[in-house]
């Protein structure tokens, strides 16, 4: 099912039985999804993942009629741990992954992992972003929790000296040969943001978790996307999403 530009199912979501684990590995069954403003040369559904592509800096969850979104036509209930294993090329220093619950630009509350360049060199930024209008009004309201991994972060504590810029450097290209893993977790109302992927260093494990934005509604269904900032202009972002599963919290 396949929805013009702009649009979003406005029908009752059937609820998702979990566990639910795919690895994308049957192109000809795709399953409960649909792709929202499809863009078909920009994305290729492949024996093992989905390899897609964004350019042109309008490819975001904030954006209406961005293209591409991949969202389920059934939805969880009650408190899960949804989570996407992905590989990320950031060819721009401004693309990132949003995966979440999704009905629209103004109605998401989802994690978001993106890379931003300025300055010294790349950022990374783990976020939980809520969007949502207010009631009786017109205004769209966002809370949002970012925390900066490489700026004072827990990752790199400056990309502005030769140490900082290497570690960095690093860890933005083991998004592309890595790979990660970004969760969305819902406890009762409150959403945070995780991020899970190997030390290229050698080091322990990466596990961060973000702070918890509070909804009391759960909006949309579950979607991810390969997004951009306008910063990119007409640069070229690629990402292979490999695996996505939504599980019940271990009690």
């Amino acid at each position: 099912m396949l929805l013009p530009p702009g649009t979003a199912p406005a029908q009752q979501a059937e609820l998702l039985s979990l566990p639910y684990v795919t690895d994308f590995d049957s192109p000809a069954a795709p399953g409960p999804w649909q792709v929202l403003n499809e863009d078909a040369m920009s994305y290729v559904r492949d024996a093992s993942e989905i390899y897609q592509i964004a350019s042109g800096g309008k490819a975001s969850f904030l954006r209406d009629g961005a293209a591409n979104i991949h969202q389920m036509v059934v939805t969880p209930d009650g408190d899960f741990d949804m989570q996407l294993s992905a590989r990320l090329e950031a060819k721009t220093g401004h693309e990132g992954v949003w995966l979440g619950l999704y009905d629209g630009a103004d109605a998401f509350v989802a994690a978001h992992l993106s890379v931003n360049t300025k300055g010294c060199g790349s950022l990374l930024s783990l976020s939980v972003v809520n969007q949502q209008s207010l009631a009786l009004q017109e205004e769209v309201a966002t809370t949002q929790f970012s925390d900066d991994l490489f700026d004072d972060g827990p990752l790199v504590r400056s990309v502005c000296n030769d140490e900082g810029r290497a570690q960095g450097d690093a860890l933005i290209t083991a998004l592309a040969t890595q790979g990660f893993t970004l969760t969305l977790e819902r406890r009762g109302p409150l959403y945070a943001a995780r991020l899970q992927m190997a030390d290229p260093a050698g080091g322990a494990s990466i596990d961060l978790r973000s702070a918890e934005v509070l909804r009391l509604t759960a909006p949309g269904r579950p979607a991810f996307t390969l997004g951009q900032t306008s910063r990119a202009g007409s640069g070229e972002s690629t990402a292979q999403f490999t695996r996505f599963s939504i599980t019940a919290p271990a009690s």
